[in-house]
């Protein structure tokens, strides 16, 4: 006997309540889990051609051809809490999911939609709100372009009580929602990312809350109007391709390389410690570029692998992981926190990084029908469609680990000359003043005698254990170092009501 992990039970509604429940806010979706993101382009794409197909089709038919999929809100909040139970090392994604949940419940939610979000927003409500003209056949006459309000009384009303199928999930877990889901689209393709990312794991939770940050969403949305690098199926923000991203750099980080299908869908499965680790790293370093990457510098010129590379020479730069290569051979290995003007770190690189591409020596020439090499300004014509092998430009047009050897390579010179121009200019502070040596403990030690704010003369040693040491003439967030002058012990409270001020 099958054991069955997810009970429904189909009802007839009519297109009116339907375009009521979702106009009302009584269905609402999920989709940062329970849902696949919505297919605008698509619907809209050629005068909203997928859009008016569909309503022609539906309205066109007597009697329900496609269920709608929803749980009431109540179902989907015991499902998580058995998850809960079930799975108690994904505490915080059941406890984010719980406090959604209850959220639209109070704002006046009674079901979630699990499927059909694009037929409502993209096709029915646009209708009904006489944003989509149709072709239909009305009293054997076939009408172009008939909004709603063009419609008889009658018609109308047969529009508002045509029969739909919907199929409400009544018993089940969250996972067997989730298949059904993936199985019901399978005529719309899923990117093997869209399906690894509805998965119930901490990898899902932690890259999609990375990609969900305000200022990264921000950026993101940026990125995708002014530049080329969410361009294509795969990276499609509505294919979650901003996620992909994120997931592609944490495996960078735990390997070394952008990774396949496979070995991503095996990252998404780990839950170790390192990964943990690498995941907030990479959280790190994408709220640090949201906040601090020029705007000046998106435009179409700007690609994926332009911004990839931010990520990866950061990270060699942070020594984020041991999987990340030539590490050791970067000058400075800092921190974050000790790249004092971010946006000028940024824009130093990514300038460096184009002109490493654009130059000349990356490309073949382009010659006459004679083979005679083409001049202008008594400089060879490169050929920019035609990169030369093992050139940057090259390493530039793949994402295979040869590619990420070969722009490390080959830009790692032109790199240290920018983190040393960094240095210089005091763009990066190359020791880390939050750290201390023992030497340079002991020699604030040394040349501490009493704090003349200190009511009663104590000894060295007293006075140290109720004192820190503080940046006394330049704080460190305004690039202090550790040299002996800009050090004194002072008493904690001082220097807490310093850093306070």
């Amino acid at each position: 006997m099958i054991i069955y992990d997810l009970l429904t039970q189909p009802r007839l509604e009519t297109l009116g309540n339907l375009k009521t429940y979702f106009d009302t806010g009584k269905w609402v979706c999920f989709n940062q889990w329970l849902q696949r993101f919505e297919q605008q382009s698509k619907w809209d794409a050629g005068k909203k051609l997928k859009a008016r197909q569909y309503m022609r089709r539906f309205l066109m038919t007597k009697g329900p051809i496609q269920s709608f999929f929803v749980g009431h809100i109540d179902f989907v909040i015991e499902a998580v809490q058995i998850g809960k139970k079930e799975k108690p090392d994904l505490e915080e994604l059941w406890k984010l999911m719980l406090e959604w949940l209850t959220d639209a419940q109070e704002g006046g939610a009674t079901h979630i939609i699990f499927d059909s979000q694009n037929r409502l927003k993209f096709g029915i409500q646009p209708f009904f709100k006489n944003n989509l003209p149709l072709s239909l056949n009305i009293d054997g006459e076939e009408r172009n372009g008939v909004y709603f309000k063009d419609l008889d009384e009658e018609t109308k009303n047969q529009v508002i009580n045509h029969d739909v199928w919907v199929s409400y999930a009544q018993k089940g877990n969250i996972e067997a929602i989730v298949d059904q889901l993936v199985a019901m689209n399978e005529g719309i393709p899923w990117t093997a990312h869209e399906k690894r990312s509805t998965r119930l794991s901490p990898v899902a939770l932690s890259i999609f809350r990375t990609s969900d940050y305000h200022s990264v969403r921000k950026l993101n949305k940026k990125l995708n109007e002014d530049t080329p690098v969410f361009n294509g199926a795969a990276y499609s923000l509505e294919k979650k391709g901003d996620s992909l991203f994120v997931a592609e750099m944490a495996h960078f980080l735990r390997f070394g390389t952008k990774g396949t299908e496979s070995s991503l869908d095996g990252m998404y499965d780990d839950s170790d410690t390192n990964l943990m680790k690498e995941l907030s790293i990479t959280n790190e370093m994408f709220l640090w570029v949201a906040k601090y990457l020029p705007l000046t510098l998106l435009d179409k010129h700007f690609t994926r692998e332009m911004y990839r590379d931010i990520f990866i020479f950061t990270a060699m730069l942070i020594k984020a992981t041991e999987k990340v290569h030539r590490s050791d051979e970067v000058l400075y290995n800092v921190k974050l926190r000790q790249i004092i003007q971010p946006a000028s770190y940024l824009k130093k690189l990514v300038n460096a990084i184009q002109k490493k591409i654009q130059d000349p020596s990356n490309f073949s020439v382009k010659k006459d029908k004679d083979g005679n090499v083409i001049l202008k300004d008594g400089k060879p014509v490169p050929y920019k469609s035609e990169p030369l092998p093992d050139s940057f430009a090259l390493y530039h047009q793949g994402t295979k680990t040869i590619d990420f050897r070969g722009r490390e390579r080959l830009f790692i010179g032109d790199f240290n000359k920018v983190v040393q121009d960094c240095v210089d200019e005091g763009i990066i502070q190359p020791q880390d003043a939050r750290k201390m040596t023992k030497y340079e403990e002991l020699g604030v030690k040394v040349k501490f005698s009493e704090n003349p704010a200190d009511r009663y003369v104590t000894s060295n040693i007293q006075s140290a254990k109720t004192s820190e040491i503080d940046h006394c003439k330049i704080p460190v967030k305004l690039g202090g170092t550790n040299d002996p002058d800009n050090l004194e012990y002072i008493p904690k409270g001082d220097n807490k009501q310093k850093g306070a001020a």
